[in-house]
């Protein structure tokens, strides 16, 4: 029997929907699941106005995350006895700072930052404050998971990759299969997969700057004022998210849109616009975002957890110009094959 394009679509469709409802049971939260049904309602119908071989491929994303997300916290238990990341870091403060916060009331970052009540230097504030809204909702359904926020960095990375697919096609001149490739690439990145399986704001960042990029692309090109007013609140307030939850990202952010704006206004104002960069560099812009002491302070983190392997000698490498080779190359060893060895018996080290 030969599967009709529809067929096939339906059938990523039933996957998706039947990895939503076993992953739920195996969390015991009601929570995971309400959230589940919530996120896919938004996600499943842009899946199926896509071609069923797009449809396959987040289907396949969906699944090979879901399983990552209960390989990470099965792996992290039995070699750490406890589900974070070498048994208890950012990932473990975030979830405490939430429970804090929720005990305050507080839902201004800003204020939250001023209090101390997470410290006066917190660097991801927002994110603190985001766990605390996950922890609110969960006490309507029986209690917080720590599966809430991991599951959730899953839909942030299919939103993710549908940015992308879309900056791609627009802005990069790749054919459908390149755009295919480079997404399941990015999407099933070993260090991708393993990042995106615990509280951490890495996804969640990625999806707030592409974001603040598409809706930046949206204001390009509508015509309408009022909706160009309504993007440029939303594109405020997610501004605004952002630099409470990890500052220097606007960099990236900005630059794309830098590009966005270069290509709309066409060759003749490429020279123009290109001025605004020296002009951002020499300004003291990037040391408000502090990108520099974010580069080391991220090396030094990593170095201070690895030994002497193949991790040491990647971090230690400037990243300009050969070490931002590596490390992408990095990304995709990482964390196979030692990530088999949390299932074996527990040491001090994980690199």
């Amino acid at each position: 029997m030969i599967l009709t394009k529809r067929s096939k679509k339906i059938i990523s469709l039933v996957i998706i929907v039947s990895t939503i409802i076993l992953s739920s049971l195996l969390t015991f939260s009601l929570s995971v699941f309400i959230m589940q049904v919530f996120l896919a309602l938004l996600t499943l119908p842009i899946i199926m106005k896509k071609d069923y071989k797009w449809a396959k491929l987040y289907a396949l994303i969906f699944v090979v995350s879901i399983i990552f997300v209960f390989l990470v916290y099965i792996a992290n238990n039995l070699y750490y006895g406890s589900p974070y990341y070498i048994g208890g870091s950012d990932d473990i403060n975030f979830e405490n700072e939430g429970k804090v916060i929720v005990n305050s009331g507080m839902i201004n970052p800003v204020r939250i930052l001023e209090s101390e009540l997470i410290g006066r230097w917190h660097n991801a504030t927002f994110f603190s404050l985001y766990i605390s809204f996950l922890i609110r909702f969960s006490d309507l359904f029986g209690g917080y998971s720590t599966f809430l926020p991991r599951i959730m960095n899953v839909y942030y990375l299919i939103w993710s990759c549908f940015i992308f697919q879309y900056l791609f096609k627009k802005y990069a001149n790749f054919n459908e299969q390149k755009i295919y490739i480079s997404i399941a690439i990015f999407a099933l990145t070993p260090n991708i997969q393993y990042i995106n399986s615990h509280v951490f704001r890495d996804i969640f960042n990625l999806l707030q700057l592409l974001s603040i990029i598409f809706l930046f692309d949206r204001l390009m090109v509508n015509k309408q004022y009022l909706k160009k007013l309504l993007i440029i609140g939303i594109m405020a307030f997610l501004i605004f998210i952002t630099y409470y939850t990890r500052e220097n990202s606007l960099v990236f952010a900005c630059a794309i849109c830098i590009l966005i704006l270069e290509e709309k206004l066409g060759l003749k104002n490429r020279y123009i616009i290109m001025l605004i960069i020296p002009m951002i560099m020499m300004s003291n812009f990037v040391e408000v975002i502090e990108l520099r002491q974010f580069i080391e302070f991220y090396t030094m983190y990593v170095l201070n957890l690895t030994g002497d392997g193949l991790s040491s000698y990647v971090f230690r490498e400037p990243l300009l110009p050969f070490g931002i080779i590596l490390r992408a190359l990095y990304a995709f060893i990482t964390p196979f094959p030692n990530f088999l060895g949390l299932f074996k018996e527990p040491s001090k080290g994980f690199f």
